[in-house]
């Protein structure tokens, strides 16, 4: 029998909760599934990580800032697609609440309450 450790970490009150980040670090990924349904999107989402825990993305607006609760500065461009409003205000909003991240095989899982965002690992330049 193999037994597996995950590792996870929440992002909560400002602060990064980790010994170790499971490798997430260093890395992009690319949002998915929402609860377990693929992520309608015309355009790529991504979020990267980097090795300091500092955390940048796209959406419609670009973001970036300590990987910390609601600590984020964003780009203020009206967002034309409806669906990637909802997107963008959702994982602000989980942000600002603070998400446990959890390593997967194929990239991160992003936990907020009952909502799991599901990211693959995409290292390719950012698009």
């Amino acid at each position: 029998m193999r037994l597996f450790f995950i590792a996870a970490f929440c992002l909560i009150s400002g602060m990064a909760a980790a010994a170790d980040d499971g490798g997430i670090a260093g890395h992009r990924y690319v949002l998915a599934r929402i609860n377990g349904q693929p992520a309608a999107t015309d355009r790529q989402v991504f979020v990267e990580i980097d090795s300091q825990f500092g955390l940048s993305g796209r959406i419609c607006n670009t973001f970036r800032g300590p990987a910390a609760a609601g600590n984020l500065a964003s780009t203020r461009r009206l967002c034309l697609d409806e669906n990637l409003s909802k997107l963008e205000n959702a994982l602000f909003q989980a942000l600002r609440g603070g998400v446990c991240l959890i390593p997967a095989p194929d990239g991160i899982h992003w936990r907020r309450d009952a909502d799991i965002w599901e990211f693959t690992l995409d290292d390719s330049p950012t698009q």
